[in-house]
C-alpha cells in the first residue's frame, strides 16, 4: 500500500510503536529453591537472562546462616532486576513458596518494586517456568488491564468536570470541534470506532500541533460506552470558551 502523505497523527503513532518496542514491558522472575531465572518481555519477544544463584541450605535447623543467605540471595535478585530500565511489571513465578517469600521481602525492603509485582504459580522453574507464564497470557492480560484502567481514569476526569458544571469541559462532536478550531483543547478523548467512521485525523493533528493531548478510547469497555453516550468525543479545556 502506497500512501503519499502520512498525517502527523499517524506518524506519531508509528514512532510510539517503535519506541515501545525498545521498552521493557515486564520482567518474569522464576524462583526455584536458590535459583532465579529471568525472562524480559519486550514488544518484539522474550529475552532470557540468568540464572542468579543463591547459597541457601534446605536444612533450616543446622544452617544458622540460612536467613542471612536467603536475604543475600533476594537482594542479588533485586540488583539484577534494577539493571534494566523501564520496568513496568514484575511477575514472580515458580513452584513452592520462594516466590511469595520474595514478594514479602520486597514489601519490607523495596516497596516500589513490590507495588509492580504479582505472583503467578507455575509447576516448573527455569525457562520452562517462564514459558508457562507466557502460555497463560499473563503479560498480555496485564497490559490490557493497565490500558483499560488508564482510559477509564481519563473518562472519569471528564465526568467529574461535567458533574461540577465546569466551563473547562466540552463533549459532543459539534462542541468539541468548535473548541479544537479555537485551539482550546488540553486533552481530547475520541472513541475508536468514531475514528474509523469519520475523518478525524486533521482535527486530532490540530490538537497535537497546539500541544494538546489526544487519547483514543476503546469502545469495548464501560468507559468507552460512557464516552459513546457523550457523543463519542469529549475534551478538557485550557480555558473557558463560553
Amino acid at each position: 500500500i502506497f500512501k503519499e502523505h502520512w498525517s502527523s497523527y499517524a506518524l506519531k503513532r508509528i514512532n510510539q510503536a517503535i519506541e515501545a518496542s525498545k521498552k521493557l514491558s515486564a520482567i518474569i522472575v522464576v524462583l526455584e529453591d536458590d535459583v532465579a531465572d529471568f525472562g524480559l518481555m519486550r514488544q518484539f519477544g522474550i529475552e532470557y537472562y540468568g540464572p542468579v544463584m543463591g547459597n541457601v541450605s534446605g536444612k533450616r535447623i543446622i544452617d544458622k546462616n540460612r536467613a542471612k543467605n536467603i536475604e543475600k540471595f533476594y537482594q542479588s535478585i533485586v540488583d539484577y532486576i534494577l539493571k534494566f530500565d523501564n520496568i513496568q511489571t514484575i511477575i514472580l513465578a515458580g513452584p513452592g513458596f520462594f516466590k511469595t517469600d520474595f514478594l514479602k521481602y520486597l514489601e519490607l525492603q523495596h516497596k516500589d518494586l513490590a507495588k509492580k509485582s504479582i505472583v503467578e504459580a507455575t509447576g516448573s522453574g527455569g525457562r520452562v517456568g517462564i514459558n508457562e507464564v507466557l502460555k497463560k497470557g499473563t503479560v498480555e492480560k496485564l497490559a490490557a488491564e493497565n490500558r483499560v484502567a488508564f482510559e477509564i481514569a481519563a473518562i472519569n476526569e471528564i465526568l467529574q468536570e461535567i458533574a461540577k458544571s465546569s466551563n473547562l469541559v466540552v463533549y459532543g462532536k459539534k462542541q468539541v470541534k468548535e473548541a479544537i478550531n479555537l485551539g482550546a483543547i488540553e486533552k481530547l478523548l475520541v472513541l475508536d470506532n468514531l475514528i474509523r467512521s469519520e475523518d478525524l485525523e486533521d482535527s486530532m493533528d490540530m490538537v497535537e500541533n497546539m500541544s494538546g493531548e489526544v487519547l483514543v478510547i476503546s469502545s469495548q469497555h464501560e468507559g468507552g460506552k460512557q464516552l459513546e453516550g457523550l457523543g463519542g468525543m469529549a475534551a478538557t479545556l485550557r480555558y473557558s470558551i463560553n
